[in-house]
């Protein structure tokens, strides 16, 4: 059924367990699964941290996860390396952050 709703079955590297998982996943946007599942594994990690407040996911060209913890805002911007060889775009990409 999750298959026919546009979720794909891949085996991902798990932020919050430590191991590779075979999980569903649908891809946000223009992202990968791979991007995808990193977001929500590094939420699902951020999330058991005593301390972090106002955890976001953001669906836009922010960065992907941002947080407050000890009154200080921080933000995480999930890369899976692709964007490594595009020197321009990831030049341009940081100075937008």
């Amino acid at each position: 059924m999750l298959l026919e709703e546009g979720f794909f079955q891949t085996n991902e590297w798990c932020v919050d367990e430590q191991k590779v998982i075979t999980i569903f996943v649908k891809p946000k946007m223009k992202h990968s699964k791979t991007h995808t599942f990193l977001v929500w594994s590094t939420m699902s990690l951020l999330d058991k941290i005593p301390g972090i407040e106002k955890l976001y996911n953001h669906d836009t060209k922010d960065a992907d996860i941002t947080f407050m913890y000890q009154d200080k805002k921080y933000a995480i911007e999930i890369e899976t390396g692709n964007l490594l060889r595009k020197k321009i775009q990831k030049q341009n990409k940081i100075k937008e952050l």
